[in-house]
């Protein structure tokens, strides 16, 4: 794929990263409840493991060296759209800004994990 041009759609952009957090905390709570953990527990480090992947993602959490910042910038490819094109906020994704209210939906559809429930 070579990437032709960059849309900028803000509305298709927010919901596909917040579709995207929605995929990061369901696949790390996922993974943590096999570890059986205390509810109270389970929630925080799931919740704390996926707002820190995000704001990597986000460029909210410095990477790289001084000298050579690196700063992601999040694009997406939806189906539908020509093979050439992606879509853009026009600027670094705000993914951590979802994670506490995903998670707090999501842990209120799901049963206890069981340790303490």
């Amino acid at each position: 794929m070579s990437i032709a041009r960059i849309k900028l759609d803000r509305n298709k952009f927010d919901k596909f990263q917040i579709e995207m957090v929605t995929a990061i905390v369901g696949t790390i709570v996922g993974e943590l409840r096999k570890a059986n953990l205390p509810n109270d527990q389970f929630k925080e480090l799931a919740t704390n493991i996926a707002f820190n992947v995000c704001c990597i993602l986000d460029a909210s959490t410095p990477i790289g060296e001084e000298s050579d910042d690196i700063f992601p910038v999040l694009t997406f490819q939806a189906e539908g759209y020509a093979d050439d094109e992606v879509i853009s906020c026009g600027g670094a994704s705000h993914m951590h800004d979802y994670v506490h209210s995903i998670a707090k939906e999501l842990f209120g559809s799901m049963s206890p994990t069981g340790v303490d429930g």
